[in-house]
């Protein structure tokens, strides 16, 4: 019994990219970007994503009302929305399994078999012509400032919003994909949003010698916004997750328990029964 297998992948991107910025008297600032990017690896109708940036600020410190502030050596205030765009996909191997070569998403490919002795094809890629890029929608504000020249400090808000995530979704034996057992999809829209701090401050300086101590706090709030295909399950070595509408892509899916038993020593767990009661 033998086998022998060979694949190629090409792969391609074209990019076009232009960039403009104004500054009006070292105080004012304004810059916006475009580009517009065609990858292989999705259908001639979907190949093409086109993204966009937009952002300004304000050196207040510059202001003839801030002149008198001899504390305040420096402040910005700053803002952002642009947007970006995704085609890396998760690669499958031959059997159809993540982990392997990356081939056109789009297309559906056969490859050659052998069963029982006889040659044949059969399917080792399902066809995804819908597939599109994956958007990335960002909005930032944030203010910069440094006072009494050795403390330096950003207080950050920002909001991104993921939609047409891609992921390769497992689909069911009984799909008559044989034995293909998934696909990369787009599957929903996903926002992460919250607060960013840091601060740098010089607490001690000498002639060769100069102690700065800097600290960081993040905030963090996942929400999933729209899952058109219903709810989505998804698992790795530590738990098993389960994404719906409303909920956060980090909300685990495990049964509730209720303490130690005293006689056994085993762990116990809520029984819910047809009617929802416990």
């Amino acid at each position: 019994d033998w086998s022998s297998h060979s694949s190629a992948d090409h792969y391609a991107l074209l990019s076009f990219f232009g960039k403009l910025d104004y500054n009006y008297a070292n105080k004012y600032y304004l810059s916006g970007s475009f580009r517009r990017d065609g990858s292989s690896r999705f259908h001639p109708d979907n190949r093409w994503g086109n993204f966009f940036s937009v952002g300004a600020s304000w050196r207040i410190s510059q202001e003839g009302f801030a002149e008198d502030a001899e504390w305040l050596d420096n402040a910005v205030l700053r803002a952002s929305y642009g947007t970006s765009g995704n085609d890396k996909l998760i690669p499958r191997e031959s059997n159809g399994k993540a982990g392997g070569e990356v081939l056109y998403a789009y297309q559906g490919l056969y490859g050659a078999e052998t069963l029982f002795g006889l040659a044949g094809l059969k399917p080792s890629t399902a066809p995804t012509p819908d597939l599109v890029w994956e958007k990335n929608k960002q909005f930032n504000v944030a203010l910069d400032f440094t006072i009494f020249r050795d403390i330096t400090a950003t207080v950050e808000y920002y909001n991104r919003e993921s939609e047409d995530l891609l992921y390769y979704r497992s689909i069911p034996l009984s799909s008559s994909m044989g034995s293909i057992t998934g696909m990369n999809t787009n599957i929903g829209t996903m926002r992460n949003s919250g607060f960013e701090f840091t601060i740098s401050a010089t607490a001690l300086r000498a002639r060769d010698f100069k102690w700065v101590i800097d600290a960081n706090l993040s905030t963090l709030k996942n929400k999933v916004v729209e899952l058109p295909s219903g709810d989505f399950w998804w698992a790795n070595t530590v738990a098993q997750y389960r994404m719906e509408e409303g909920g956060s892509l980090y909300d685990i899916w495990a049964p509730h328990t209720v303490g130690v038993s005293s006689e056994t020593g085993e762990m116990q767990y809520t029984y819910i029964k047809d009617d929802g009661t416990e």
